[in-house]
Parts: structure tokens; C-alpha cells; sequence
């Protein structure tokens, strides 16, 4: 490692000449967060920050004298490198940063001071922070060296009890049994020369504290659910549907998976206009719109929901199909619910007369139509049109907008037609459950006048809203202490088609870290001073995200 030493010929390594910078050119910006993080002998530990996390330069360049501005000698580092180490003569230095990009240099970061070998006081502790868990407190910091090297810190304490502790310059320092308060807690950094100032106070408070599940699904793990057997997002000829008909792009720029589920619905409206199915295409999406586009055959509404829904599969995005019926036609008509990570819920998404429902800004459920029609609340319901219109019927043209649509409901079980195509595409009797209520009258028990006889239509039945409403994509978290600032997170999912879960975890201030991978069933959260909640998600092997569980600090 070079030596920082008076001579020019012994200096850092000196760099190559860079490009100067073009009169009005907009630099990018310099380094972030240069600083000094390990004094031990004559080795200089310096670290920094990317300016821009995802766009590293090609190189970075220090800078450094022995006077505020002076540049003595240089140095050329890597543009991914984040530290360098440097073995230094004694002497009090002064550095600064610059990142290259094609060979233009940034402006320089905040210069920083070093001090080797020289004995001065050192400079006070920084970021200092402290975290109790239970009766166990740690507490945090970096050491500084604008002016000597810490030999120890002192930690004082002020509040339910006084004290002052000598501890090592470690960074970290924890104790347990200690009694519930609120804790004034200050830094001094120590050597031979002296004490540094003391640090800003930071206050922790002991009261049992703990660590508990703070957001969860509202169904345990192991509630039962509909049996629907749901397309394999990885088949084949759903990832042909896709790339022909170049569905990404027909998503792109999305905010959410329902603005994603809208946009897909549109499309689907827009590829034919509504006609009659003759002769009725099979349950395969691509072969729907070649038979319509060659003029073979039409479409109604099985045919949207059935294109619609291997395109919502062909994302990432569950979805299942519901024949409905009104009071004098018990199978008058077939759609599509979809299951929402952003509102975590089942929503009715209908490609045929292109629109969804809302109540309160709140998308509907296939149910929560039917409850508000059966129950005379139709008229608090939002019809929401798509964008496309022609071609298709117009809800105003129906009574109740469609909402008398959802009368008679019935959820089929196939949903993966083409991940299972030799399977009978669909039967009524053994393969659909029927929703019954107190409001509904069993259309086997209908007396209401029709062309269509009156009989039972399937073998299974149901009134267990739970099961109906069962949420895939959810995941539970149940914490265990295993340490003084240690917890075991074990995971528990019904995300469909799983890839892996993933975690982060957000500070005091609220600022959310990354997204971290995790592809066992556990995480091990060793807490940090700043560390406050803890957040998980399940996605899917489309890489779409679930929604959000988390866990928490709470008094």
C-alpha cells in the first residue's frame, strides 16, 4: 500500500490524467458520505458512498495534502470500490474524493481530516444510538478521527440512574438487567491526550419492550379454501400467449398489479366485438383469438374471461371464473374474479361489458355484488367502465347495471385449462360450488316464471364466506426470542407458485431498506439500534410481490 510521506515520488500512487470538465457540462454528483472509519497504527481504513446506488463511475480518485485543500498526491481507485486502506506516515492529513464518469471527474466530496501517529484528543463519538429490548440495552456508534485515535469511550449516563462506564472503542456495546427508565446516554472518546466533547444525547427507555407481529392476514395459515386449481404460471403456452401478444408491454408503467389487471382488461376488450361463439372455440387463449381474427367463430363473455384470465396467469396474477345468474336465468352470464395484492383482496374484473364495481372507492368482490343486490343496496354501487367501449353492451342498458347479473353465484373449480387441457373444460354439476344464502332462493326451489328448467345445478354448495374469500399470497410471521437483540421470524405462506420471500427493514426515521431475499422458511433478525419494524412478502415465480406482513418494536 502506498505511503504518504512529504517526497512527490513517494506519495499515493499517482493517478492517470483525467479529462477536464466541459464549460457548462452538469457534473454528477460527488461522493457521498466520505469518511474516515479505522485508525490502527499507520493503516487509514476510508470509506464512502455511490452518489447514484445503481450507477457507479468507472473510477474514483483521492485526493490529499497536508494543508485544507492542498493536493499533494492522488490515488485511482475501482468505480465499484466503497474503501481503500492506506498504510501512512505519522502526520495530521487532508482528503477528499472525486468519482470519474468517462473520464470526467465529479466535483470533490466534503474534505475530510486524518490524523496518524500524532497525539491529540481524539474527536467525539457520532451516530450514536441505543435500543432496549426487554431489560437489555444496546448501544451504538462510529468512531471518528478528525483528531486522534480512540484508546476507549466513555459512556455516561444520566436519568433514573447516573453513571459513567468505561468501555472499549468497539462501536457497540450491550447490557442486560437493567432497570426499567428512560436513559440520557452521551460519548466521550478517550486517549492518552484527553477526552473528545461529548456527544449529542441520545434517550432509551427500558419498559419490557418487545418485538410482536403489528400487520398479518385476518385468516390463520391452514383456513380452508376453494379447491380452484389455478393455471401454472411457468406453462408453456402461456409464456407463447404472452411474448406473441407482447403482454408486458401491454402492462408497462403499471403503479400497482389492479392498475395492471385494468390495463390488461382493456386489452382483452378491445381484441373483438362482442358476438356469438359458433362454432364455441376450445378454452385455450391463443386459439380464441385466432379463430375470431380468421372469422371462424365470435366471442361472448366465456370467451373474454377465458382470454383474460390466461393473460392475468401469464403475468403472475391469479384469477378464477364465476357463472352468475339473475332471478329468472340462473346461468346468464360468466366472468372473471381476480385476486389483488394491492388491496388484498377478490375483486370482480369483467372483460365482457368491460367495467368493475366499487363502493366507496373500494373495488367489489363476485359476493359483495351479490350481497348488495340481493340485499336492495345495488344503487350504492360504482359502475367503473373500461376505456373500451365499442363492441360491447352497454351496463346501463341492464337493470341494476349488471348487479341483477349476480342473483345465482357459483365458483368453478378449473381454472387451468391450458396447464391441464384433456381435463373436461367445464362441469356445472361436478366441478362448481354453489354460493347460497338466506336472500337466495335455491333455483331448484324457484318458482319465479322461466325458460329454463328448474333444477339442481351443482352437487357442492356453500355459505362459509371464509372459504370463498380465502386470500392467497399472504404470509405469517411468528417471532421467537433468541438472543438479547436476536429473534427467529418463522414464515408460514399460501402464495401461489412461490419463488421466495423477501424482507427489509425500516429505521426511526421511517426510511425503508432494501429488499433482501430469503429463500428458507426462517429469518434471523439480529436488531440494530435504529431498527423499528421489520417487513415480509411472498413472490411468486413471476416475481410478483404479495402483500406485506411485518413485525415491530412495541413497548
Amino acid at each position: 500500500m502506498p505511503r504518504f510521506v512529504r517526497t512527490l515520488a513517494a506519495c499515493w500512487l499517482i493517478s492517470g490524467v483525467t479529462a477536464p470538465a466541459v464549460a457548462g457540462q452538469e457534473l454528477p454528483a460527488p461522493p457521498q458520505d466520505f469518511s474516515v472509519v479505522r485508525v490502527e497504527g499507520q493503516a487509514v481504513t476510508l470509506e464512502w458512498a455511490h452518489a447514484v446506488p445503481e450507477a457507479p463511475p468507472d473510477a474514483y480518485v483521492v485526493e490529499g495534502g497536508f494543508a485544507p485543500g492542498e493536493t499533494w498526491a492522488t490515488a485511482t481507485l475501482g468505480g465499484t470500490a466503497t474503501s481503500a486502506t492506506f498504510v501512512l506516515a505519522n502526520g495530521v492529513y487532508f482528503a477528499r474524493l472525486r468519482a470519474v464518469h468517462d473520464g470526467v471527474p465529479t466535483a470533490a466530496s466534503e474534505e475530510i481530516e486524518v490524523v496518524v501517529g500524532t497525539l491529540r484528543r481524539p474527536s467525539a463519538p457520532e451516530a450514536v444510538a441505543a435500543l432496549a429490548i426487554g431489560s437489555d440495552v444496546t448501544v451504538t456508534w462510529r468512531n471518528t478521527y478528525q483528531g486522534g485515535a480512540p484508546q476507549d469511550v466513555l459512556l455516561e449516563v444520566t436519568g433514573a440512574l447516573r453513571d459513567a462506564i468505561a468501555v472499549p472503542a468497539s462501536g457497540e456495546v450491550r447490557f442486560s438487567g437493567v432497570p426499567s427508565g428512560a436513559y440520557g446516554v452521551t460519548l466521550r472518546a478517550r486517549n492518552t491526550a484527553g477526552a473528545s466533547e461529548a456527544s449529542p444525547p441520545v434517550t432509551v427507555v427500558v419498559d419490557g419492550g418487545t418485538v410482536e407481529v403489528v400487520q398479518t392476514p385476518g385468516q390463520s395459515p391452514d383456513a380452508p379454501r376453494l379447491p380452484v386449481r389455478f393455471e401454472d404460471y411457468s406453462a408453456a403456452r402461456l409464456a407463447e400467449f404472452a411474448a406473441r401478444e407482447r403482454l408486458v408491454e401491454v402492462v408497462q408503467g403499471a403503479s400497482s398489479d389492479f392498475e395492471a389487471i385494468l390495463l390488461l382488461k382493456d386489452w382483452v376488450a378491445a381484441q373483438w366485438p362482442d358476438s356469438v361463439p359458433d362454432p364455441y372455440p376450445p378454452w385455450d387463449a391463443i386459439t380464441i383469438l385466432d379463430w375470431i381474427r380468421e372469422g371462424r367463430t365470435g366471442g361472448f363473455c366465456a370467451q373474454y374471461a377465458q382470454v383474460f384470465l390466461q393473460a392475468l396467469a401469464a403475468i403472475g396474477i391469479p384469477a378464477r371464473y364465476v357463472e352468475v345468474g339473475q332471478t329468472d336465468n340462473p346461468y346468464a352470464h360468466f366472468t372473471t374474479e381476480v385476486w389483488s395484492n394491492h388491496f388484498n383482496k377478490w375483486v370482480l374484473v369483467d372483460a365482457h361489458y368491460n367495467l368493475h364495481f366499487e363502493r366507496d372507492g373500494i373495488p367489489q368482490s363476485v359476493l359483495e355484488v351479490h350481497d348488495a343486490f340481493v340485499r336492495g343496496q345495488h344503487e350504492a354501487l360504482d359502475v367503473v367502465l373500461g376505456a373500451v367501449r365499442e363492441g360491447h353492451p352497454d351496463p346501463r342498458d341492464y337493470p341494476h347495471r349488471t348487479a341483477g347479473l349476480y342473483y345465482y353465484v357459483r365458483y368453478l373449480l378449473k381454472a387451468d385449462h391450458v396447464s391441464a387441457p384433456n381435463e373436461p373444460p367445464a362441469d356445472r354439476y361436478e366441478d362448481t360450488v354453489e354460493w347460497v344464502d338466506e336472500h337466495t332462493v335455491p333455483w331448484e326451489s324457484s318458482t319465479v316464471p322461466s325458460e329454463y328448467p328448474h333444477e339442481r345445478l351443482t352437487r357442492y354448495e356453500t355459505d362459509d364466506r371464509a372459504l370463498v374469500e380465502w386470500s392467497p399470497n399472504q404470509v405469517w410471521i411468528t417471532p421467537e426470542r433468541t438472543g438479547p437483540l436476536t429473534f427467529t421470524l418463522s414464515l408460514q405462506h399460501t402464495v401461489l407458485q412461490p419463488a421466495r420471500a423477501e424482507y427489509r427493514v425500516i429505521d426511526d426515521e421511517g426510511t425503508a431498506g432494501p429488499w433482501q431475499p430469503q429463500a428458507s422458511g426462517q429469518i434471523t433478525w439480529t436488531i440494530g439500534p435504529r431498527d423499528r419494524r421489520l417487513e415480509v412478502r411472498g413472490v411468486n415465480v413471476r416475481g410478483i410481490a404479495g402483500p406485506v406482513s411485518a413485525v415491530a418494536i412495541v413497548p
